[in-house]
């Protein structure tokens, strides 16, 4: 939680500001372009771009919360030059590496492992040691307004839209997004993006 009474300077306090209007910048906008794309379709701006500065900028949105857990974030990638929005991409990963830590524990692992498959695509894994799913919730995960609940019963902060916001973005990209978790364990997200060309 921000609290601006621990002593911070006003630069600190700034930062952590800015990061937080921008997580409800990002939340707003997932449902804007959830509502876009059930009645008018997503429309995206494909451009050139290094898929390893677009993980860069999103690790960059979420690095407060990364900190804040003492989280040890790796990151295993292969260079790949991609044809995709790197705007809605980059909601993409920020949503899904959000979702990591809001489900891991403090000191928690989050792995992030980037590597081509052929010629026309990238898989991108996100690996976590969280609190993991229950398999009677994994099939539900991609729906709107679907909230997660800890072993405790309490319900993670969630607008429940991050979820179904990636996987409208990465199939209106001509890929596909799958969420394996083992309670107690942890979680792994893939997502496997087409960036051959325009096509």
């Amino acid at each position: 939680m921000l609290n601006i009474n621990d002593g911070l300077s006003k630069e600190q306090i700034i930062n952590m500001v800015t990061v937080f209007a921008r997580k409800i910048k990002f939340q707003v906008m997932d449902i804007l372009d959830n509502y876009k794309t059930d009645n008018f379709g997503l429309k995206l701006k494909k451009e050139e771009c290094d898929l390893n500065d677009i993980i860069e900028s999103a690790t960059e949105n979420v690095n407060y919360f990364i900190k804040q857990k003492n989280i040890q974030l790796v990151y295993n990638a292969e260079r790949c030059v991609v044809f995709i929005d790197a705007y809605i991409i980059e909601r993409v990963i920020t949503n899904l590496l959000s979702n990591s830590i809001k489900y891991s524990q403090n000191d928690g692992f989050i792995e992030i492992v980037v590597k081509r498959i052929n010629i026309d695509y990238v898989e991108i894994k996100f690996i976590d040691n969280g609190i993991g799913i229950e398999k009677n919730k994994l099939e539900r995960v991609f729906n709107k307004f679907e909230k997660i609940n800890r072993q405790n019963n309490e319900i993670i902060q969630s607008t429940g839209m991050g979820l179904a916001f990636c996987k409208m973005a990465v199939e209106a990209h001509g890929g596909k997004i799958y969420l394996d978790s083992v309670e107690n364990k942890g979680t792994t997200v893939s997502l496997i993006l087409y960036f051959a060309d325009e096509q």
